[in-house]
């Protein structure tokens, strides 16, 4: 947002070598709230929404009342549904703190009013972009794990209209202690709601915690806390961000404050590092306000003088809207990525600049945005994570960053049809296979969510009343590779039972190699004979089953190309 900020990761210079400024990009930011009388946002109308989206407050205090006033005894999800309408846009564009305006603003917006610090204007780094107040912290400051949850659930709801995506990125300024007595790490409510929003194609970004120091106690070793990246930053498919200097990150490296990796169950994190030590952006001043009356709905506005306020403020909240507006640039110069949000984070970490700190402190270090879009134009690097539509012999395709003739892992070489992989598996089994569907996209960059028949990944065309005729004829004519979870579960289950017909009209057909059974247990199969070979999945993690999948595509994709 500041000058020297924007600098630092080349955002401006970025804006100027590609004509870019993100435009037709929306980012929703879960924070304070976005004062809606700043200035800043202004001239591009970065407040104005598109149909039919709208701001939404999930502030503790206002958001329970209406829910206990409008939907008593309802559940969360059927909640929704009753308070759509009445998620206060008013109170989601008053903020109290002033931190979710400060954010907001460095994704987006411009002013003409000079920064104190230099001579230059204050231009986000994505001016054009549109952003989304959800409104999570009320005027105390303290929110709850329940209101993040259905906020999230909200913008799943709301993150798709007439089946295109409308939501293309959220950013998650809150940070939560992880609950270690009731969960793994990564696994919280709250980090399964990001991975299954990234699943539904929005780029997540989360801070990756200020607590990587804590004064010189003796219990945390001079101050350094390592592996105290905090939910959300957990998340698997989040972009988790950590800081930087704004303006001297190779001589700094990490800020002090910043959370340190890897995460508690050993995974690297933070993903990348960006500025957030002082950087001046939009702020409001420190209001003297009347108690706003709930009762009546009555919001009471911070003075007038907070319109063209600025301030400098420190923290990875601050780090990670620097990655948001960087993303929103990619978006809006490759908007055939839009919806692919794994892609977006796979180019950011192989584009970021090393600062030559370990990895737990830097992960794949700096944000460049160049050196992003440069990335993003070339063929052979947006190869690897844009398929080509047709079967191209791997002799004709290159390694990212390595020009010449080199053959290309044919992992990256998409098929005919337009499924690569179909996960048919019981319901009593969708936690694991929830998992391999996210780590097969982790694992291949190149495969798109739309290329995987989940049954979360395409839940609109799978709601239809001749499921019993639609589903055997996509396995037939439309997939390369159906993966089986084979259980008793499975044998017992009605649809289960059609599709396990239909796979074995595959092997009558002589087209076996289409098949991949996995064993979750010993349960007598009707229709797997003595002779069927298949993979024991008992004692194995979604990861390694991930890759045997996928080890499998790529065998069959390889004998596919000898046959022609």
């Amino acid at each position: 947002m500041s000058y020297d900020s924007t600098k630092t990761i080349r955002a401006d210079e970025a804006r100027h070598m590609f004509g870019v400024s993100g435009e037709g990009i929306v980012w929703a930011v879960m924070d304070t709230g976005i004062h809606r009388n700043h200035v800043h946002f202004k001239e591009h109308g970065n407040l104005v929404l598109p149909p039919p989206l709208r701001h939404a407050d999930f502030s503790a205090v206002s958001f329970e009342s209406r829910l206990a006033e409008l939907a008593p005894g309802l559940s969360d999800e059927e909640a929704l549904v009753e308070l759509a309408p009445d998620l206060s846009e008013e109170e989601a564009l008053v903020d109290w703190h002033g931190r979710g305006t400060h954010t907001a603003s460095i994704i987006c917006g411009e002013s003409r009013q000079k920064d104190p610090y230099s001579v230059y204007d204050y231009v986000g780094i994505a001016p054009k972009c549109k952003v989304l107040s959800l409104k999570i912290f009320p005027e105390s400051g303290k929110t709850s794990e329940r209101n993040i949850l259905v906020a999230l659930n909200w913008l799943k709801s709301f993150s798709h209209a007439d089946g295109k995506l409308v939501i293309h990125g959220l950013n998650l300024n809150f940070s939560l202690a992880h609950d270690v007595d009731s969960f793994a790490c990564g696994q919280t409510p709250v980090c399964e709601a990001i991975n299954d929003l990234v699943g539904l194609g929005v780029v997540c970004v989360a801070q990756a915690g200020d607590a990587g120091y804590r004064g010189n106690k003796l219990e945390y070793q001079g101050g350094v806390v390592l592996g105290s990246i905090g939910d959300p930053g957990n998340a698997e498919l989040a972009i988790t961000v950590g800081s930087t200097h704004r303006r001297f990150p190779h001589e700094y490296g990490a800020s002090y404050f910043s959370s340190r990796g890897p995460t508690m169950d050993g995974r690297a994190k933070p993903d990348l590092l960006a500025p957030g030590e002082k950087v001046t952006s939009c702020w409001i001043n420190d209001p003297e306000p009347q108690v706003p009356k709930r009762g009546k709905r009555k919001v009471t506005m911070p003075s007038v003088s907070a319109d063209t306020n600025y301030r400098r403020h420190d923290g990875t909240s601050v780090a990670a809207t620097h990655v948001a507006g960087a993303a929103a640039l990619l978006l809006s110069a490759r908007p055939e990525l839009i919806g692919r949000p794994l892609d977006v984070k796979g180019l950011l970490m192989q584009t970021a600049v090393d600062l030559k700190r370990a990895s737990w402190m830097q992960g794949s270090g700096l944000v460049d945005v160049v050196r992003l879009l440069e990335a993003a134009q070339k063929p052979m690097i947006a190869r690897a994570f844009t398929p080509v539509p047709t079967l191209v012999p791997a002799t004709t395709d290159q390694r990212p960053g390595n020009p010449g003739d080199q053959p290309a892992p044919a992992a990256h070489v998409k098929g005919n049809k337009r499924f690569a992989i179909v996960l048919s598996f019981h319901g009593v089994h969708r936690e694991l296979v929830k998992s391999v569907a996210f780590e097969l996209r982790l694992q291949m960059p190149s495969l798109r969510r739309e290329e995987i028949l989940y049954d979360r990944f395409h839940e609109a065309e799978l709601s239809r009343l001749d499921l019993d005729v639609y589903l055997p004829k996509l396995y037939a004519e439309e997939c390369e590779l159906v993966v089986v979870f084979l259980g008793g579960d499975y044998s017992r289950n009605q649809w289960c039972g059609l599709e396990w017909r239909a796979i074995r009209e595959f092997i009558k057909k002589q087209q076996g190699q289409n098949i991949m059974p996995l064993r979750l247990d010993l349960t007598e199969i009707p229709g797997l004979y003595s002779t069927d070979g298949y993979m024991d999945v008992r004692n194995r993690e979604p990861e390694e089953i991930a890759a045997k999948i996928i080890e499998r595509l790529q065998i069959n994709r390889q004998t596919a190309q000898r046959q022609r």
